[in-house]
Parts: structure tokens; sequence; C-alpha cells
């Protein structure tokens, strides 16, 4: 199965609804600092209705995502879930008013309404700026490296490092 779905019959007629069950692969997104993969596929579930010239979406997207910690660098898996709601037109009917809507979507004369995007924005969206596998990480020492969740490292404690030992008197 794929992240996309004929519109070819919902345009029939305005009020036309048609429940929606995808599953599909999506590829990992770039972050900048990280990368977002899935462990598995992506599914949506939800409906989309012809509203007049425009066919909008709305469901919600599930995945299960493997993403990189911020503090320790090991990879964790998490679900996601995000809610969607986007209106599409077709690229053949948008309007000098339709041209300017920028949250507008545009499908082409195919009729073929493809999700990944969007469904690949609102996962983005749902991620929190500090990307944790728990919230109580240890991280990385800052001076061997050695990942701090799985044992004690052999350097001195960090008291005894550069110039804090100045500032704890103050």
């Amino acid at each position: 199965m794929r992240l996309s779905f004929s519109a070819e019959d919902l345009r029939v007629e305005r009020g036309n609804t048609a429940e929606l069950e995808l599953k599909g692969e999506l590829a990992p997104i770039d972050l900048q600092r990280s990368m977002l993969a899935f462990a598995g596929p992506v599914t949506f579930s939800g409906t989309a209705s012809n509203v007049g010239r425009h066919i909008v979406v709305s469901g919600t997207a599930r995945a299960d995502a493997l993403l990189t910690c911020d503090r320790c660098l090991e990879e964790y898996s998490v679900p996601l879930s995000a809610e969607l709601l986007e209106t599409f037109c077709r690229v053949d009917e948008v309007t000098d008013r339709d041209a300017d809507d920028e949250d507008l979507r545009r499908y082409g004369a195919d009729d073929i309404i493809d999700l990944r995007e969007p469904i690949e924005q609102a996962f983005v969206l749902q991620l929190p700026m500090k990307l944790l596998c728990s919230e109580g990480c240890r991280g990385l020492c800052p001076r061997c490296g050695a990942n701090l969740n799985k044992g004690v490292c052999e350097c001195p404690p960090q008291d005894d490092w550069g110039l804090g030992h100045l500032l704890k008197d103050l």
C-alpha cells in the first residue's frame, strides 16, 4: 500500500466522502542535527471529503520512529502520532485566490493525492526540541566520551576540572 489515494470518485459530487486506511514507507528525514528514521510502515487512518473545488483530508498518522539521543548519541525508538488536516486543490482548478494560499496543497490531473509530505511535516512538528532517550539520560563523559548510562567512567569527578572549583565558593 501507499500513502496516497485517488480523488477521482470524490471529485464527482460535492459532499462525497471516503474512509482512508493507508500504509506505506517513508524515507528517513534529515533533521540537520540527526535523522528521523522509521522502524516500520507508517499508517494513516482518516477521511477525505469533497467540499466543492477542494478535497479536505483529516485523520491520524502513526509510526515508530528511530531517533538519536542528543545527550548519549544512542539510537532509541519512540511511537509518533500526528493529527492531519489538509486541504487539496487540483492543479488545473487553482484560482487566483487559491494561488496565494500557502496552506492549500495541490495535486495533479491524475487525481492522486500524496500524503507523504504532510505526514512527514506533521511528524517533525511532534518532535521535542531536545531529543532524549529518557528524561534521566546522563549523556557522555565530557572527558573520555563514555556513555554514563552504561556505567561510571574512570575520569576524576567534574569538580576537579578547569576553573569550576573557583565558582563553587562564590
